[in-house]
């Protein structure tokens, strides 16, 4: 039991550290204090050859179970690299137990500025707050509540935040102009690999305050953690969530110190300072242009890492980046197509959608929907036009469900369906404390979309043609959330890409859990990450819902309610999440793999975007596939620097694409070709490398999808067929005209297949294709015409 003395000694003692402070440690002409780090307050002179200069006072906050002197070698960088423009002396005041407590704020700045001026701070020099981590919250609450009454407290000119940034909660407060994101101008710097404070919290502020770089600019530094912006061992809480560094401390410091300096030289006033300081040197033109043009650079190196993350969560409707729009309220939003209610009650035309609301979930519009139509859709003779509305899908007054709105009369004449959806975002709880530690895209996209059944059947389809059991008996939301899952890896920076090949664990999908015929069970029921027992992968299955369309309860009927993983979850996998397993501060450096054996005794439904997945059969003898043409004189040379254009296709993750065309590149010396995959889901375009390695025979190769996991899965192809625009085969300059490419392989039981008609021709007329399938036929390939999709080009 705690005594009531022991309470007031505690009290007392820290009385006396607010009124006296720690022990003082002072370094002399900025050097480092020593490799003991103690937690007592740290006074660092000016640099000694920066007399002359106009000074300036740096307060760092210390971050949370990091001591003071942890951030001496860091502040004698910044002291290093601000030499010829600034003098600075650097103050970071200790607060009990290593934790910034606002209570004891005002007195420890007080502290810190009385540290600065007994080292030859002048009272006029301006002060520059730098804060990290837990310390950047409690800094920023101190300026914003402090703002009103500056001659009470501590003023600063500006303000560094490293391993934070501004808090949604204090954007736009306590500004006086438009543009403005807080009171005073702020430099956000965090490091690619912060585990504590993850990067698409960074995209988050990036885009928040796109609209003034040059007041509230954001930079990553590539490489660099969380812990780098100290020095010595990181407490157990960085410890057990950092992420491996990939650059020196040295280097992280020197970084962050160009960054600083930049920023404070072209936002302090120079000029003013040289006056109020009387000093005799001048501001030097060329040096604030070399400022501007650092911060430039860094800021374009920073947009190449932050933009996926901000085109993701866009995507997936983040509210932190998009307000929805609300389809029962008034849809005055001419640029939204219009959402009609279903089943109609409960609008509201009372009341007006905010202006630049998002229309609905693009993601689910684009991919979700037009893959849960099937391949009926990618045929010229109809098309579908889907359209999301946002709302939570556990509403009843009003309720939200999926409808079609037209249907085709089954003539193969050219039809539109049109069809709604609705989609809600769900993201962790504990993201309302922006602590920027959990993730910042959804845990899940609750999609409720019309069956397959349904979609056929408004085609033209009969019910006897389109049997629930047979259109929607695939594990059709795991299909989508493969899609997700390739989008995330064709959209990753090259860097994130390599560094996940490395070290990272891959994210694969799972047969789909269910069906959860009750609303409520299939809510209740979350997105499932199941960890590999020896942490190879990490499978992702989806809870749905399905019904037929003559379903009991009619108001329930012909629905595919789908769990689907957004690609900014997928996205953020690849840059944070993925890589805690193999590469955080703590983990085993070396990385189990596992054979191709054992990943297929749990087969996954998708590792990339273009393998299609079904339950029995076997594959022919793929060589025996070749026409007598390939067979003999098939030259790969002649692919080299094309581009070929896909004109139908057998492929069931296909799906909902349009505009599909490939750059093909052979390497001279191997002949390996490399197939670069271009293609549109809407308006989101699409980019995945498919590797083919030769084999023994003429035509015959080993493809796998470049992104990672997908080199698990190696599928057997052919060139069934190649012919060129003249008889000639004997130039390896020639292209080929068209190209047919047939891909087999069974694992446990799952056998996969894909069959590519291409040609040179970006539109080719029916006689064309017929001939190729005929070909391909005779040479002795078998498919279902039913599953065959055809592109149209002419859109694109």
């Amino acid at each position: 039991m705690v005594s009531l003395r022991s309470i007031v000694v505690v009290l007392a003692a820290l009385a006396a550290f607010v009124v006296h402070g720690a022990p003082l440690a002072q370094t002399q002409d900025g050097h480092d204090l020593g490799a003991s780090a103690s937690n007592q307050d740290v006074v660092i002179k000016p640099m000694q050859n920066t007399t002359g200069l106009p000074a300036i006072g740096l307060v760092m906050i210390q971050g949370a179970d990091i001591a003071t002197e942890q951030y001496s070698k860091l502040a004698v960088a910044i002291q290093a690299a601000m030499s010829k423009d600034m003098s600075v002396a650097v103050a970071i005041p200790a607060f009990p137990l290593k934790i910034p407590e606002p209570l004891l704020m005002n007195a420890s700045l007080n502290r810190a500025v009385d540290l600065l001026q007994n080292v030859g701070l002048p009272s006029a020099a301006p002060l520059v707050g730098f804060a990290h981590s837990l310390g950047t919250v409690m800094l920023q609450q101190y300026i914003v509540n402090t703002s009103s009454t500056p001659t009470q407290h501590v003023q600063f000119e500006a303000l560094v935040l490293t391993g934070g940034s501004i808090m949604r909660q204090y954007r736009g407060v306590g500004v006086g102009q438009a543009g403005a994101m807080f009171p005073i101008p702020v430099l956000t710097v965090d490091g690619e690999l912060d585990g504590l404070y993850r990067i698409a919290r960074q995209a988050e502020s990036f885009n928040a305050q796109a609209g003034n770089t040059s007041a509230f600019p954001v930079f990553i530094v590539p490489g660099m953690n969380h812990m780098q912006f100290a020095s010595g061992a990181p407490p157990p809480t960085v410890l057990n969530n950092d992420l491996k560094p990939e650059i020196s401390n040295s280097s992280a410091h020197k970084q962050v110190a160009d960054l600083c300096a930049a920023y404070l030289t072209t936002q302090l006033d120079l000029q003013r300072m040289h006056s109020q300081q009387n000093t005799q040197a001048s501001v030097n033109p060329r040096r604030v242009s070399a400022a501007r043009a650092i911060l430039a650079s860094a800021q374009n190196d920073t947009k190449v890492l932050l933009q996926p993350l901000v085109d993701a969560l866009s995507l997936e409707a983040n509210p932190h980046f998009v307000v929805p729009c609300n389809t029962d309220w008034r849809q005055d939003f001419p640029r939204c197509r219009y959402y009609p209610r279903y089943p109609g009650l409960g609008a509201n035309e009372s009341v007006s959608n905010p202006p630049g609301c998002m229309c609905g979930n693009a993601w689910s519009e684009q991919v979700s929907m037009p893959h849960m139509a099937g391949p009926t859709f990618n045929l010229s003779q109809s098309q579908i036009i889907s359209t999301d509305g946002i709302h939570n899908v556990s509403d009843t007054h009003p309720i939200h469900l999926p409808h079609v709105w037209s249907k085709c009369n089954g003539d193969n004449s050219t039809c539109v369906v049109n069809v709604t959806t609705v989609t809600e975002s769900t993201y962790n709880p504990l993201d309302a404390a922006d602590s920027g530690f959990f993730p910042e895209s959804a845990l899940e996209l609750r999609t409720k979309l019309m069956s397959r059944q349904s979609m056929l059947l408004a085609s033209g389809l009969t019910p006897a043609q389109a049997p629930l059991n047979v259109t929607d008996a695939p594990s059709i939301c795991s299909e989508i959330n493969a899609k997700s899952i390739a989008w995330a890896w064709a959209n990753a920076p090259a860097r994130t890409r390599t560094r996940f090949s490395r070290v990272g664990q891959p994210l694969v999908v799972g047969p789909d859990l269910g069906p959860y015929n009750a609303g409520p069970l299939w809510i209740n029921h979350e997105l499932e990450f199941n960890e590999a027992a020896n942490k190879t992968q990490v499978v992702v299955q989806a809870p749905m819902m399905k019904t037929p369309y003559n379903f009991i309860i009619p108001l329930a009927a012909g629905y595919h309610y789908c769990k689907i993983l957004s690609p900014a979850r997928a996205l953020e996998w690849l840059y944070t999440d993925g890589l805690r397993a193999f590469d955080s501060l703590n983990s085993s450096s070396e990385r189990q793999r596992q054979s191709l054996r054992a990943v297929a005794s749990n087969p996954p439904l998708a590792h990339g975007p273009t393998t299609w997945f079904e339950r029995g059969g076997q594959c022919p003898d793929m060589s025996s596939l070749r026409t007598t043409n390939v067979a003999k004189s098939f030259d790969d040379r002649q692919l080299n620097n094309t581009l070929l254009y896909l004109q139908a296709f057998m492929d069931a993750a296909e799906t909902g694409a349009t505009c599909q065309n490939q750059t093909n590149t052979v390497d001279s010396t191997t002949g390996v070709i490399t197939m670069a995959l271009h293609v549109q889901y809407g308006s989101i375009p699409f980019n995945i490398d498919e590797i083919l390695t030769p084999q023994s025979e003429r035509g015959v190769y080993t493809k796998t999808v470049n992104m990672p996991g997908a080199g698990l899965i190696q599928l057997p192809t052919v060139v069934v067929d190649a012919t060129s625009p003249s008889s000639s085969h004997d130039s390896a300059s020639n292209g080929y005209e068209t190209l047919t490419l047939y891909s087999c392989a069974t694992i446990l039981g799952v056998t996969i297949h894909e069959l590519n008609f291409l040609t040179a021709s970006k539109v080719v007329d029916n006689a064309t294709l017929n001939a190729m399938e005929d070909t391909a036929r005779s040479a002795g390939v078998e498919w279902d015409p039913s599953r065959l999709s055809r592109v149209d080009h002419s859109t694109c």
